[in-house]
């Protein structure tokens, strides 16, 4: 029996074939490259709200540290005002030593040159 079913295969219906088997592949690869680029902008979305995520937690840690450094400045001035304080009460403490060093060395000179008697006869 022959094969009466016989298709002729032409260069046209060869092309067609393969340009049907081409749209099919172009779909196949732009739905890939959609489903892609979908999934990159997902990943880069996450990673951008994660980013202002950890920008707010920096924000929020250099806020404390103002804070804290404000803090110091404070207690730096309390500090500088007690030194000065502190200095000048010692330079007060200098000066009546030195004071009363210098009554006594004046007294001694009264006494040899004979003025504190003569304080005492004045007074």
């Amino acid at each position: 029996m022959e094969n009466n079913n016989k298709k002729e295969i032409t260069l046209e219906a060869i092309a067609e074939l393969i340009k049907a088997g081409n749209n099919e592949t172009v779909k196949v690869l732009e739905a890939k490259i959609e489903s892609a680029v979908d999934n990159l902008a997902i990943i880069t979305n996450n990673n951008f709200v994660k980013l202002e995520a950890d920008i707010k937690a920096v924000k929020s840690e250099l806020d404390i540290v103002k804070s804290d450094l404000g803090v110091v400045k404070n207690d730096l001035d309390v500090v500088k005002s007690d030194v000065e304080e502190i200095k000048t009460n010692i330079n007060k403490k200098v000066d009546v030593f030195t004071h009363k060093d210098l009554e006594f060395r004046v007294e001694k000179v009264e006494e040899k040159t004979g003025i504190a008697k003569l304080k005492a006869a004045i007074v």
